[in-house]
């Protein structure tokens, strides 16, 4: 009888990591703004001032997405109140990425608050504390100032575990303002077209946990 001697066989398995990440998110947001100066200039040469360190508030509106006060409606409503939308991509190997967000803020001018106005109004020149009060002037973007951006970002790894990992981000960016801007001013309500009206720039740092880690084998 022959006999052979079989060299054992050793199975390798590999490990893949997938080269890129590609997400979608969607969140909500509360705004605060600091003090503006909003110039008010009529084309027909009627009226042209200037409304000084004019205080602004968001509008939430959590009723909207509430489900215990309105339930048939939390699914529907998701894009009414403040809300931002992210597109991004993440190269693995290098941890840099980058994304495209749109943010869809609220900015109202509050009411019955006094500021200084300057300028000329129907001939007369103004320059005085004056009360905004609702016949005078109101001026909002309640159809958002709606910030889109484009984003550079970074991550880096602080704590990776058999299933759990915690990221450290950080993104700067640049993008344009396209807001809707509603305005009554002396009792004449002109609600405006969407357009854009200026650019932004924004830096934004945060953590991200995953808290399950899927490999591909």
């Amino acid at each position: 009888m022959l006999h052979k001697k079989l060299k054992p066989v050793i199975a390798r398995a590999k490990t893949r990591t997938k080269k890129s990440t590609f997400y979608i998110a969607w969140g909500y947001n509360r705004d605060a703004f600091s003090k503006s100066d909003i110039n008010f200039k009529s084309n027909a040469g009627l009226y042209d001032f200037t409304a000084y360190d004019v205080k602004a508030k968001d509008r939430p509106n959590f009723e909207a997405i509430t489900p215990f006060r309105r339930p048939k409606y939390f699914i529907l409503n998701i894009s009414i109140p403040q809300y931002n939308y992210r597109l991004g991509y993440y190269n693995n190997k290098n941890n840099w990425g980058f994304e495209i967000n749109f943010d869809h803020t609220k900015y109202v001018v509050e009411q019955y608050q006094t500021v200084r106005v300057k300028g000329q109004i129907y001939g007369e020149t103004i320059d005085k504390d004056t009360i905004l009060y609702p016949e005078f002037l109101q001026f909002e973007h309640t159809d958002g100032a709606n910030f889109f951006m484009a984003n550079v970002m970074k991550r880096h790894c602080l704590f990776s575990g058999k299933h759990h990992q915690l990221w450290a981000l950080a993104k700067a960016g640049i993008g344009i303002v396209i807001p809707k801007t509603e305005v009554t001013l002396f009792s004449i309500n002109r609600d405006n077209r969407f357009h854009i009206a200026g650019w932004i720039t924004g830096i934004e740092t945060g953590l991200r946990y995953d808290f399950f880690k899927a490999r591909l084998h």
